[in-house]
C-alpha cells in the first residue's frame, strides 16, 4: 500500500500538470489564431541588404543586418525553418530586399520580418511564415490534451486507489461474527466473517485474512507455538464450507453458505 503523503503529492503534482496543460492549450489556441496576420497589419519597406547571420542556441534564428537601421531583423526560431536558404547565400551586399515586418519577440532586434524577397527571388514568404508557425502550435494543440486527460486519470485512479484503501482499512477492522472458535492448549483460534472480510484469529491477533465474498476456495493459514514446535493451523474454505485444521486434522466444521 502507499501512503499518505505520497498520495497527496501524486495528486498536486497531476493536479498542477493538468491545470498547465490545459493554460499550455489555451495559449496554443491564441498563438494558433495570433499568427494569422495579413499583409495589411505589417508594415512594408524596401531596403539595403548588408549582411545575415545564423545563430546557433538554445533558439536558432537569422539575424538580418540592413544598412538603414542600426539592430537588426530577426527571424524568430519557428519562422526560420521555412526561409529558402538557397536564395538566402545568394543575397550580396547593398542587394536591395522588400520586406513585411512587425514588432519583435525580443527587444535587442529592430523588428521581426514575416515577408523577404529581392526581387522574385522569395527567401520567405508570409504564407509559409504562418504554415510553420500554425503547425508549431497545432503540435501543442494535440500534445496539450493528450497531457491533461492523462493527470485527470491519475487523479481519478489515485482518488479511487484512496477509496479502495478506506474500504480496505475498515474491512480489515470490522472482522464480522465469529464463525468457528476453537480451544487447544490454552490457545484461542477463530474465524470470523464479515461481508467484507473472512479473518483468521489466533489469541485475539490476526494471522491471516481473504477479501471478498466468502464462496469461492480459499485458505487462511496461521501457526502456534508449543513447546518450541510450530503447529500449522488452516482454515479451508470449499463447498460451501469452512474447516479449521489444527496439526493438520480437521477440529471443526462450518457451513458458510455464501458469507
Amino acid at each position: 500500500m502507499y501512503n499518505k503523503p505520497n498520495f497527496i503529492a501524486t495528486l498536486v503534482v497531476s493536479s498542477i500538470g493538468m491545470l498547465l496543460s490545459i493554460i499550455f492549450l489555451v495559449l496554443c489556441v491564441m498563438t494558433y489564431f495570433s499568427v494569422d496576420v495579413e499583409y495589411n497589419d505589417l508594415t512594408y519597406e524596401e531596403l539595403t541588404f548588408e549582411k545575415y547571420e545564423m545563430i546557433f542556441d538554445r533558439n536558432d534564428r537569422y539575424e538580418i543586418y540592413l544598412k538603414e537601421y542600426s539592430k537588426p531583423f530577426v527571424i524568430s526560431p519557428i519562422t526560420e525553418k521555412a526561409v529558402h536558404r538557397g536564395e538566402l547565400l545568394k543575397l550580396k551586399e547593398n542587394d536591395k530586399v522588400q520586406i513585411y515586418y512587425g514588432e519583435p519577440y525580443n527587444e535587442n532586434y529592430q523588428f521581426e520580418i514575416y515577408e523577404i524577397k529581392s526581387g522574385s527571388a522569395v527567401i520567405l514568404s508570409l504564407a509559409d511564415c504562418i504554415m510553420v508557425n500554425q503547425r508549431n502550435q497545432m503540435y501543442g494543440i494535440i500534445v496539450c490534451p493528450i497531457m491533461a486527460l492523462s493527470c485527470g486519470m491519475l487523479i481519478v485512479i489515485f482518488l479511487f486507489l484512496k477509496k479502495k484503501q478506506k474500504i480496505y482499512e475498515n474491512a480489515k477492522n470490522d472482522l464480522g461474527t465469529i464463525r468457528i472458535e476453537y480451544e487447544a492448549n490454552g490457545n484461542i483460534i477463530r474465524v470470523y466473517n464479515s461481508p467484507n472480510v473472512c479473518s483468521l484469529v489466533i489469541n485475539g491477533e490476526i494471522v491471516d485474512q481473504y477479501f471478498g465474498l466468502v464462496a469461492g476456495r480459499f485458505i487462511l493459514k496461521g501457526e502456534i507455538d508449543l513447546n518450541d514446535t510450530k503447529i500449522p493451523i488452516e482454515a479451508k474454505m470449499g463447498h460451501l464450507n469452512m474447516r479449521l485444521y489444527y496439526n493438520g486434522e480437521v477440529v471443526s466444521k462450518e457451513f458458510m453458505g455464501l458469507g
